[in-house]
């Protein structure tokens, strides 16, 4: 299922100046895969035990609009944080070049 990194020299043009590396890089993606698991794990009890809780707590006939405010949220949720995290990449931000004021940086001014 997962391959070892190939070696990028053997697509280079220019050849002689290529060192065959190994990088540990690559066993990095474990730790995103079990994250994956970690989150998925966290957030079945939401999905399965929240909406069996809504449907207990509330009147029987506000439970559809409740459940169904809750799986909206849940799918609009994601796609408002990838929008937002995208305009916000646009913003540069470096904390080490702020302006210096005594001895404290000021680099949110």
């Amino acid at each position: 299922m997962f391959f070892p990194p190939k070696d990028t020299c053997l697509t280079a043009k220019n050849k002689t100046s290529c060192t065959a590396s190994s990088s540990s890089l690559f066993y990095y993606l474990y730790v995103f895969i079990l994250g994956q698991l970690l989150l998925g794990t966290g957030g079945t009890p939401l999905y399965t035990l929240g909406t069996a809780f809504i449907d207990d707590s509330v009147p029987t006939y506000k439970s559809s609009l409740y459940i169904g405010i809750g799986y909206s949220m849940s799918i609009l949720g994601p796609a408002v944080g990838y929008v937002l995290g995208g305009q916000l990449l646009a913003m540069y931000i470096d904390v080490d070049l702020g302006q210096r004021q005594g001895n404290i940086y000021f680099s949110f001014i």
